[in-house]
């Protein structure tokens, strides 16, 4: 439990889509809370739902998804807001920095326009807007930020301008920022840096920092919390130190043994098998990766499981559902409980 306060909780998320006459969850039932000053980290596969959670915390789902459930930033519910009444939040209290910056930049305004414009919207002044985007542009380790405001996105790196969607997202000191896979297009020293340029801010802004990614290595050096989402929905959750040291559901495991590490030198990477099913090709009656889980058995088939306290094997606690686990309401032991589920597995 983290002491400190929480400036958004998400209770009961879901979106779903039409599909075949059948609503279709990309996200269901998900429960998420950041803390100021605090980095926490969304995982899981491509298409397991982690964009779509982002995008309703900004109210930018596509128009076609039903949403239901909670998103509180403070005391303010998003869900209920009117685009009207969106655009005095957004960068303003919660801003995002999106996966490609070059198609998230308009190419036809210089950067200037692009970083200043949010905070000019919201009552910032000019000129008092153009020097907060010139120290912001400087603080993100950009050379002469005064010439680089008067380009184009094309005329710069990959890592110009994922610098650059980063002084934006901060120019009205919001109080949480998101990052879609902010350094998927970048290379392995450029993702570092900024990696570490989002912490540094974080750390002197007190700012609440959620990143969705797929680099597991990062988020165990980085991040706070984790949650690992499969298939719309959030399996394993907890501190970073409990979730990496101690492993517990069958798809976080899996995750990090297909990461390449000192420690598995020398081994063959394991792989998962198979892929996350298509949104609507078919229904989930019981574990969303029992379809893919060496340790499925009977129950995992057959009804969803429910989120369970469980006290790992390095004495920290974390939240996962999983049928291995008994559901309990008081902390139980990981091997224990473990032990105790008897089943016949599936192969």
């Amino acid at each position: 439990m983290s002491s400190s306060p929480a400036v958004l909780e998400i209770k009961n998320l879901s979106l779903s889509f039409m599909i075949n006459g059948k609503p279709a969850y990309a996200v269901h039932s998900v429960n998420l809370t950041l803390h100021k000053g605090e980095i926490t980290a969304l995982v899981g596969e491509s298409g397991c739902g982690k964009t779509m959670t982002a995008l309703s915390c900004m109210g930018l789902q596509p128009q076609n998804a039903e949403v239901s459930g909670s998103v509180k930033l403070g005391q303010t519910e998003l869900l209920s807001l009117t685009e009207k009444q969106w655009r005095s939040v957004r960068s303003s209290r919660i801003s995002m920095v999106f996966q490609e910056p070059l198609t998230a930049l308009n190419p036809l305004l210089k950067i200037k326009r692009q970083v200043t414009e949010g905070a000019v919207a919201h009552g910032m002044d000019k000129k008092a807007a153009e020097s907060r985007a010139l120290e912001l542009l400087a603080k993100t380790g950009l050379p002469a930020p005064r010439r680089i405001m008067e380009c184009y996105p094309h005329q710069l790196s990959g890592g110009q301008r994922q610098r650059i969607m980063i002084a934006a997202a901060m120019m009205d000191s919001p109080d949480i920022i998101i990052a879609d896979e902010p350094t998927a297009s970048l290379d392995v020293t450029i993702q570092t840096q900024i990696m570490h340029l989002l912490k540094d801010l974080v750390h002197e802004t007190d700012t609440a920092l959620l990143i969705i990614t797929h680099d597991l290595a990062m988020v165990r050096t980085m991040c706070t919390s984790v949650s690992v989402m499969y298939r719309g929905r959030i399996i394993e959750s907890g501190s970073a130190d409990s979730v990496f040291g101690s492993p517990l559901h069958p798809y976080t495991r899996a995750l990090l043994n297909s990461v390449p590490s000192a420690a598995r030198s020398g081994k063959k990477l394991s792989a998962i098998s198979g892929s996350v099913p298509a949104l609507g090709t078919e229904e989930i009656y019981g574990c969303g990766f029992a379809g893919r889980c060496s340790e499925c058995f009977l129950p995992c088939m057959n009804s969803q499981p429910q989120h369970v306290l469980i006290r790992a094997a390095d004495g920290g606690e974390h939240m996962v559902a999983c049928w291995q686990y008994r559901q309990a309401s008081d902390t139980a032991d990981a091997a224990v409980v473990a032990e105790s589920v008897s089943g016949e597995r599936i192969q």
